[in-house]
């Protein structure tokens, strides 16, 4: 019984290590708190409850970020390509793991295209109809890899 309890601990605790070793790292100032606690306290619901269409990608990673309680600059961008062969010169840096800065992002993203805003594991799905940025859902995700 002994056996069986330490593995199930040993398991447990290599699969949370997993989860939490693949989070960025973020320098806490005196103003803010690191990026990591404030993802630990929120809900995907309701975090998307506070998000509305806008006019611009800024605007939208600007709301995000108001609402995770972080600055904007954490916020990236990952685009899902339509075609991922076609396409995938393109949006090669836009479509990995690590995504593109907003700012990269407002030079690349097409009219009727998916895209996430992420902070970290916290992802939030949006639809681009070439004029306004509309939010669909949030989820927080352990990244596997």
């Amino acid at each position: 019984m002994r056996f069986v309890l330490t593995t199930l601990w040993l398991a447990c605790s290599l699969c949370l290590a997993a989860c939490g070793a693949r989070a960025q790292t973020v320098q806490a100032t005196p103003q803010s708190q690191p990026t990591a606690v404030v993802l630990s306290r929120v809900t995907p619901a309701a975090i998307a409850a506070k998000l509305a269409p806008t006019t611009t990608l800024a605007a939208a990673a600007q709301a995000l970020a108001a609402a995770l309680g972080i600055t904007p600059d954490k916020v990236r961008v990952r685009i899902k390509a339509d075609c991922s062969v076609c396409e995938a010169e393109k949006f090669k840096k836009a479509t990995s793991l690590n995504g593109v800065s907003v700012t990269e992002a407002i030079a690349l993203l097409p009219a009727n295209y998916d895209f996430w805003l992420f902070v970290q594991n916290f992802t939030c799905s949006y639809h681009f109809d070439g004029k306004i940025f509309t939010p669909k859902n949030c989820q927080l995700v352990c990244k596997k890899y």
